[in-house]
């Protein structure tokens, strides 16, 4: 538990959405509700508010939706934050990845919103993440996470 006279730290957790398979999205909510219940303030900042765990989300964590715009209309914000080449192709691609698309909205609430640290979750989410970061010029501390399965992805 943090000291009473201390600053509440404020922690921001990034995800495209709460849809898709399950794992990361559940884990993040379960890491959200725990540092909220330690008396961190949380956002769990989504891409676009969108899926199926939204009534999942604990009244205590602050919902903020950047509402991602299509990947192509980022491309200005991709090419100032110098993304890689592969990030550029994937938003060129006809209903490439949305989570791209809110590379500018992210960085404007790094600057805005300054947390702590930023928790970003999947590849995607972690690229964007880092991005918003060199554009926001914020020195945030961004933690990436990659969830996966390892038996099955041993497999393959």
């Amino acid at each position: 538990m943090q000291d009473a006279a201390s600053p509440r730290r404020h922690l921001a957790f990034f995800v495209r959405s709460q849809q898709g398979g399950g794992g990361a999205e559940r884990v993040v909510l379960h890491l959200a509700a725990g540092f909220a219940d330690l008396g961190y303030r949380v956002d769990l900042v989504m891409a676009r508010r969108a899926g199926r765990f939204l009534d999942e989300i604990p009244d205590a964590v602050r919902v903020v939706d950047l509402a991602a715009g299509p990947a192509q209309l980022a491309l200005p914000a991709l090419v100032r934050a110098r993304a890689p080449g592969f990030l550029l192709r994937a938003a060129l691609r006809p209903g490439g990845p949305r989570v791209l698309g809110a590379v500018a909205a992210l960085a404007r609430y790094l600057d805005q919103e300054r947390p702590h640290a930023l928790v970003a979750s999947l590849n995607f989410p972690n690229a964007v993440a880092l991005l918003a970061r060199r554009l926001a010029r914020s020195q945030v501390p961004v933690a990436l996470t990659v969830h996966n399965h390892l038996s099955t992805s041993a497999k393959r």
